[in-house]
């Protein structure tokens, strides 16, 4: 598994929690002065540079408040009453080893007006293939070699205009993508016609 950089998550913990950092900054200087003054006074030497005592304070405030924001790689726990340990990795999907299994609705859509563009279906296709025939081709040609059913409804967008995608197949339904030496996944797991509303009617 491949883990995000340290300086990666640095910068997520930074855009997610902007004043968890500033405010864990300001407690740790004041933690760090509080300690440490009286401590210098015995050493005044020390006392008389006050540039880089200042510095290195804020530079010390400034690790113990990215340290409490940097997210997890990971997370592990153990599921009751059986012998399984559960664990969760968090990082770029896509960049990892080995299969990828990602979740997609009951018409295995490939328009980007449809599907929501941060969901893992449209990050797959807006990064591996930006023109949605390549992926629809690639699924019917999965689902046609598995011998999957489906059955036709009249399907229409939030504006009321009817969708080309009008192929419905049952939840639990697997089309599988060879790309770039990885297979990837596509399991029907939701029933919303289009990502986005809208409604579909049996034809």
């Amino acid at each position: 598994m491949n883990k995000p950089r340290l300086l990666n998550r640095l910068l997520l913990g930074i855009k997610n929690y902007p004043w968890k950092f500033l405010i864990g900054v300001f407690i740790a200087y004041s933690v760090i002065w509080t300690i440490l003054e009286p401590l210098l006074a015995f050493f005044p030497d020390f006392q008389s540079g006050g540039i880089f005592k200042y510095t290195l304070m804020v530079l010390l405030s400034i690790v113990v408040a990215a340290s409490r924001i940097i997210p997890e790689t990971e997370v592990s726990f153990h599921l009751p009453g059986t012998n399984t340990n559960i664990q969760i990795f968090f990082g770029d999907l896509f960049a990892q080893e080995g299969d990828i299994a990602i979740a997609a609705n009951e018409f295995f859509d490939s328009d980007m007006e449809v599907i929501k563009e941060f969901s893992l279906h449209g990050k797959f296709i807006q990064k591996y293939m930006p023109e949605p025939e390549a992926f629809t081709r690639q699924v019917d040609e999965s689902l046609a070699r598995n011998n999957i059913r489906s059955r036709k409804v009249k399907r229409t967008d939030v504006r009321g205009n009817l969708l080309s995608r009008n192929q419905r197949y049952d939840i639990g339904t697997t089309a599988m993508i060879n790309l770039e030496g990885k297979r990837f996944f596509f399991f029907a797991l939701t029933r919303n016609p289009n990502g986005k509303g809208g409604e579909a009617n049996a034809a």
